[in-house]
């Protein structure tokens, strides 16, 4: 309990900094407060409809990153 805690603490203090030196894109999501995954792919949708109807294409890459650091070699990564 008190690692969360200690957690939550550090992340609030990261996101802080982060927002007030304007480091991260509006169209970041994840763990961004009130940046919920459904709201992007609504974004997503948008765009793709919009440029439709301008008659142009439209292409996109989507990743599955889950636990792609677990299997990291943190020695060789630093």
């Amino acid at each position: 309990m008190t690692g969360k805690l200690l957690e939550k603490i550090q992340l609030t203090r990261i996101l802080r900094v982060v927002s007030s030196h304007a480091l991260l894109r509006n169209e970041s999501f994840g763990f961004i407060p009130k940046h919920i995954t459904a709201l992007h792919l609504h974004q997503i949708v948008e765009r793709v409809c919009r440029k439709s109807g301008e008659k142009r294409l439209t292409g996109a890459v989507f990743l599955e990153v889950a636990k792609a650091f677990d299997t990291v070699h943190f020695d060789a990564f630093l």
